[in-house]
């Protein structure tokens, strides 16, 4: 209802009803905050008189942390900042102590740096979270901080974690290079630290060069492939070569327990075996019973024959853009599940553009990235599964 409520833009009526929660209790108030602050469209922008100005002040100072940082943002979202100026100051000023107090829990800092950017989205806010993003820290709170910043739209947010890179352990680095392909300005960021020696070109696996390199950007597309060839990652055209040059590992037997290591590393995040692993790609439980030519040949060139629920869709917002499988759609938002796992669901009224290629969600170039001995050791883990289940 309130959600409904704040779509008519009832710019009369608000300045009664926020005076109104003063004697309400703190439930209530949020559900009616948080549904002003979701439904409340642009451009109706309520004006207060003094004592209504002094009323919502008093509201503000009474409500919970979380419910007053929400409050604030629909306050600076109808262009009423100054309003509440010492009100949002005290409330920042709360939250970088916050992110920056060890002795809190990991999810307490996390909570408290995405809702800093809430608040105040801007280089100094990002500064302050990356700052804590230390070898010191626990690896979740370094994830959980990373993943916080993409509540950002401040551009210098890239620079910032760039800036940070060899500190970040490896699951920071992980979710960085996730967050940094995913925000419309940031990708620039990590081709520059590729190109100034702060980034291993290695830290990014054949989906991330895939990503950046057909990123809709063409600027930024063709920076990518040259670093890609550069760094010896670029795929080769000529898949067919490609095999013939790798035929006579078909001969060789591997180590199961090796190969379950290169798998683990490379290909869990996206398939699954044995019911262990992710959904990205298709399930390879049964992969076994194939030839191992056949197993070579779909790993070498994973975009010969690709099943249509397994293209690769990009879809942009204003603020970010997502590659990966499109596992569900609605009327009214879409669902994509990025090559890390993690799935994104996005409404329909905020999607720029959505548009699906010829290319599997799989990436080329997976043995650039791989010794051929852990080919070797890939294969034959893979064909321990026989039985389709």
């Amino acid at each position: 209802m309130a959600n409904h409520y704040a779509r008519r833009g009832p710019v009369e009526s608000i300045g009664g009803t926020l005076a109104a929660l003063k004697t309400a209790s703190p439930v209530l108030s949020q559900v009616l905050i948080d549904g002003l602050a979701s439904g409340w469209p642009s451009g109706a922008n309520p004006k207060f008189s003094e004592a209504e100005a002094n009323e919502l002040r008093a509201v503000v100072r009474r409500l919970p942390p979380a419910t007053r940082d929400r409050m604030l943002v629909l306050v600076d979202k109808w262009g009423q900042r100054g309003l509440l100026a010492a009100e949002l100051k005290a409330a920042a000023d709360d939250l970088r102590t916050a992110v920056a107090n060890p002795k809190l829990g990991s999810e307490q800092r996390i909570d408290a740096a995405k809702r800093l950017l809430s608040l105040e989205d801007n280089a100094a806010s990002i500064e302050e979270i990356v700052k804590q993003i230390t070898p010191q820290a626990a690896p979740e709170l370094q994830v959980g901080l990373v993943m916080a910043l993409s509540n950002s739209k401040d551009e210098s947010g890239g620079k910032s974690i760039v800036s940070r890179w060899t500190t970040l352990s490896p699951s920071a680095h992980r979710a960085a290079i996730a967050l940094l392909l995913r925000k419309t300005g940031w990708a620039g960021a990590l081709l520059d630290g590729i190109e100034a020696g702060k980034v291993n070109p290695k830290d990014l696996l054949a989906e991330h060069w895939q990503t950046l390199t057909t990123n809709s950007d063409d600027a930024l597309s063709q920076r990518a492939k040259k670093l890609q060839a550069s760094a010896g990652r670029a795929p080769t055209a000529d898949k067919q070569k490609i095999l013939d040059s790798l035929a006579p590992l078909l001969t060789r037997t591997g180590d199961v327990a090796k190969g379950k290591e290169i798998y683990v590393k490379n290909c869990q995040v996206c398939h699954t075996i044995e019911g262990q692993g992710g959904v990205v790609g298709p399930d390879l439980t049964g992969v076994g019973a194939r030839p191992k030519a056949e197993l070579l040949s779909e790993v070498v060139d994973p975009n010969r024959s690709v099943e249509g629920t397994y293209r690769s869709w990009t879809l942009e917002t204003e603020d970010d853009t997502l590659t990966g499988r499109l596992v569900s759609e609605s009327q009214t938002s879409v669902e994509l599940l990025d090559a890390t796992g993690a799935k994104h669901a996005v409404l329909r009224k905020d999607i720029k553009s959505l548009s699906a290629s010829e290319r599997s969600v799989m990436p080329e170039g997976f043995e650039q990235t791989v010794s051929q001995e852990d080919l070797v050791n890939l294969l034959e883990y893979m064909a321990t599964s026989k039985v389709k289940h």
